[in-house]
């Protein structure tokens, strides 16, 4: 190895002895660095992450990379320093071995000089190290694959310009292969499907995805080190054969040995999961649950691998599936049996993925597809009908929740306690209109999967497990009093209240009707008031820290609306809170908590200290820049949801009260024998409070889209897996509550938010007392154009005319203003954005340049010194 670091050191230190290096250093920095974040939009697109630059990595490498490689051998050979190489006193493969490692070295360093890049996103928000880690790590390997190549074409000839053709050929058909295009294109001119399954195999883009998102597998380390290997040998053994005259038949055994590498590589499930949140683990939950597994479980996975056309991303997404079913394999203890089922046409196994349930997709060429999962336990049975591309993040969470239900000999019944349409039916508006029909809101769906959902009136059934009161309107003493004996008898209580619900307004909208606070507030006066819980169902919530970006009317430019909030700080101590990284509350009210000391109090989500209180009936007329300026902090945080816990005591010490005011004898028999709870049974009750109801319907937890022809969904935010995961914490189901949300994190620039609010602040006074003067200077041109439309004639008076120039004139400068104002609001973020463009752009290229000036300046005054001297 001495003799490979002989060739390595003479090598490696070549590159910074001619003007090339220095230049390849800026070319690779700028377009590393420029492209992410002029084209890639780095900085607009508001995500601490470095998904832009890697996103463009593999096509700058594709230019790049066979422009340092080009030259390996062929300008040895030109320089007819080939021969002297071969006939020095060290092996072909030493020789080999240090050119290639002396470039890939250059490479790395080139790579890792972009850590300007990190450190900007580590500056402006709060990045997940795990995947810039992997992903750097992705990159150079990737370098040495590329590098491998080119060193292997630049052995074929003594023409750079030719070895820099031939390698980025193949360099370019290799990243074309993970291309789903470029596949449907071999398939359309009828290459084999195993054959273009095999070659996509083999793309830099499929392996190098992975180690981008922070998943180290075997397969695709595997994949880089062997075609680094690869060629390296290659590459010797078409130099011994040129030094010898002929032909190495070693090579044909080489290709084999690469392609039984990576097919062992692929059957080898071993990987490493950087990321924070642990996206691609198998999480404590469900370890935890296949450890209670008391009879074996089936998992038969149906998919039909044999279908031509299907997309790279998708088949790469089946991959995925069965890597982690067969990771639920290796944790069962031998518990969990995995069958991979390929359904083909007109085959029994096709008749079984239909009796199993598994929805088969009809496509354009004629054919059908299979993707599902069916889980069987003894007799019973649970399926996952499709498995779905845009659920990737997920798949833990569908697949557990499956084997969780599998065990149960019944589900545990949830009481919904509403009234709200989350049932969905009809509403008749008279003869002459037709009736109006609700849907049945998809947080009924996600509940049925590990519960018996009922609908409860005034009487709660005695079979009722828990019980769910959601915005609780004018409830009577007779339900309050059910719910105060259901909480006191041991079992759980989930209340949620709204000042002022968006849902509810919207229905009476919708039936013609006004909707205002009075009928879209929710309460529990005399629950409340005996626990000690204060809830103002008149007042909203404004945070301007957590205040949510959107746009109230169209065409306009979004805004911080600070009665929607936008939480992404939980307590990550807590199991139900834990795994959540954001959810929105529209429009929420606030709890103040007064109970007693044996009562244990724990806030699960609060605002930011940046919050306060204001009326709900004033935000319907006032505009966003009117809302935050009416939000005076006092530095306290308030409480959204909160989770009581202890022995509470009965809101009804005289006993049931009186609810038919005419049957007296019914009255005087309950006050002669009063059977009601006036304390908690058992070691305590758990109630959990939360003070909004918008949150859980559809408008602010799902976005709706087409799959495949189906209606589907996927979660805007993380609203609905905190509430069913809140449900599965009450009623037992802790392991499941470790899954929620492991793949919706969210990681904004929190510098440029604290910014905007800071900007908003100063200008939110200029802004208001103009759009005040604009709004009267528009009333009295209106009124000057009214006057005149009535005398059906065109405005002659002079006086008139300089009247209405005088205010077109003073509109116009009014908006000149407001858009001067706004443009002063993004001032400071532009600013911010041009100085780490030019930090990331120059600072480090600018420093390459100097070294390089001062190096050939050193040298060559050296030169000149040595002439002078001889």
């Amino acid at each position: 190895m001495k003799a490979c670091f002989t060739i390595f050191k003479r090598e490696f230190l070549g590159y910074f002895r001619t003007p090339v290096a220095y230049v390849f250093l800026c070319v690779f920095l700028l377009a590393s660095m420029g492209l992410p974040w002029y084209i890639g939009h780095f900085f607009s697109g508001n995500d601490a992450s470095l998904k832009s630059l890697f996103d463009f990595i593999p096509w700058i490498f594709l230019i790049l990379i066979p422009a340092v490689g080009m030259r390996l051998w062929a300008e040895e050979k030109r320089l007819g320093t080939w021969e002297l190489i071969l006939t020095m006193p060290l092996s072909t493969f030493n020789a080999v071995l240090g050119k290639f490692l002396a470039g890939w070295a250059f490479i790395a360093i080139a790579i890792l000089l972009t850590f300007s890049m990190p450190m900007t996103i580590t500056y402006l928000g709060d990045p997940d190290w795990g995947p810039i880690v992997s992903g750097y790590l992705g990159s150079i390997l990737m370098a040495g694959g590329y590098l491998g190549i080119c060193s292997l074409t630049s052995s074929f000839t003594r023409n750079q310009v030719i070895s820099f053709v031939l390698s980025l050929t193949i360099c370019l058909f290799l990243l074309l292969l993970g291309w789903s295009v470029f596949n449907n294109l071999m398939i359309a001119m009828n290459f084999p499907v195993w054959l273009v399954d095999t070659l996509a195999n083999f793309s830099f883009i499929t392996h190098f995805t992975s180690l981008s998102k922070g998943l180290l597998r075997l397969e695709d380390i595997l994949f880089f080190l062997s075609l680094i290997a690869f060629c390296i040998a290659v590459n010797t053994l078409i130099i011994e054969g040129n030094k010898k005259g002929r032909f190495s038949l070693s090579i044909p055994l080489l290709v084999i040995g690469l392609f039984l590498v990576n097919f062992i590589g692929k059957t080898i499930p071993v990987q490493l999961d950087l990321t924070e949140k642990k996206l691609y683990t198998l999480s404590d939950g469900t370890r935890n649950l296949l450890s209670k597994l008391e009879e074996p479980i089936v998992l038969k996975f149906y998919y039909s691998q044999s279908i031509e056309g299907l997309p790279i991303s998708f088949k790469n997404f089946a991959l995925r599936v069965e890597d982690l079913l067969r990771q639920y394999k290796l944790a069962s203890k031998g518990q969990v049996r995995l069958e991979v089922v390929n359904p083909k046409p007109d085959s029994s196994e096709e008749e079984q993925a239909v009796r199993a349930g598994v929805a088969g997709q009809d496509l354009a060429n004629g054919e059908k597809l299979f993707f599902g999962l069916q889980i069987v336990m003894a007799h019973k049975e649970k399926v996952i009908p499709q498995f779905n591309l845009q659920r990737e993040s997920f798949l833990e969470i569908d697949i557990s929740q499956l084997i969780y239900q599998v065990q149960l000999d019944k589900l545990p019944t949830l009481g919904i306690m509403t009234s709200l349409d989350i049932f969905g039916g009809r509403v008749h508006m008279g003869e002459a209109r037709k009736p109006k029909i609700f849907p049945e809101w998809t947080l009924l769906k996600e509940l049925r999967y590990n519960f018996n959902v009922v609908n409860v009136g005034k009487d709660i059934p005695e079979e009722i497990d828990l019980l769910a009161v959601i915005h609780p309107q004018y409830p009577s003493e007779e339900i309050q009093f059910a719910i105060d004996q259901f909480l006191l008898s041991g079992k759980p209580v989930f209340i949620a209240v709204d000042p002022s619900s968006i849902i509810a307004k919207n229905k009476f909208q919708q039936l013609g009707r006004m909707g205002s606070w009075e009928v879209s507030s929710s309460n529990l006066p005399t629950l409340f008031k005996a626990w000690g819980i204060e809830f103002n169902e008149g007042e909203v919530v404004g945070d301007l820290l957590n205040a949510t970006e959107i746009t109230r009317t169209k065409g306009a430019q979004s805004q911080p609306y600070p009665v929607w909030l936008t939480i992404d700080k939980f307590d990550k101590s807590h199991p139900i809170t834990a795994p959540l990284n954001q959810i929105l509350f529209a429009e929420a009210g606030k709890f103040e908590i007064n109970t007693p000391a044996n009562i244990k109090t724990v806030a699960l989500i609060e605002t930011s200290n940046q919050s306060d209180e204001m009326m709900s009936s004033i935000i319907a007329n006032s505009s966003t820049r009117q809302l935050n300026t009416q939000i005076i902090s006092d530095g306290k945080k308030r409480s959204l949801a909160t989770m009581l816990t202890g022995k509470f005591k009965t809101a009804f010490p005289d006993g049931k009260p009186r609810f038919n005011q005419s049957d007296e004898e019914e009255f005087i028999a309950l006050l002669n024998k009063d059977e009601s709870i006036k304390e908690s049974i058992g070691d305590e009750s758990t109630l959990v409070l939360i003070s909004d109801t918008d949150l859980l319907s559809d408008q602010f937890s799902i976005q709706r889209f087409n799959n495949m022809g189906q209606d589907a969904f996927r979660p805007r935010n993380d609203n609905l897996a905190f509430f069913i995961n809140l449900l599965e914490f009450l009623s037992g189901g802790n392991d499941l509550s470790s899954l929620r949300s492991k793949g919706t994190s969210s990681r904004p620039f929190k510098v440029i938010r604290e910014m905007e609010l800071n900007a908003s602040k100063v200008y939110q006074t200029k802004l208001d007392q103009l759009e005040n003067e604009l709004q009267a200077v528009q009333a009295q041109l209106a009124k000057i154009k009214a006057v005149n439309d009535q005398k059906k004639q065109l405005i002659t008076d002079p006086e008139v005319q300089s009247s209405l120039l005088m205010f077109q004139i003073k509109e116009a400068e009014l908006r000149s203003k407001k858009r001067e104002i706004r443009k002063g609001l993004r001032e400071n973020i532009e600013k911010i954005d041009r100085n780490l463009a030019f930090l990331n752009l120059l600072t480090m290229p600018a420093f390459i340049i100097i070294l390089g000036i001062n190096f050939f300046y050193i040298r060559n005054k050296k030169t000149q010194t040595a002439r002078k001297t001889n």
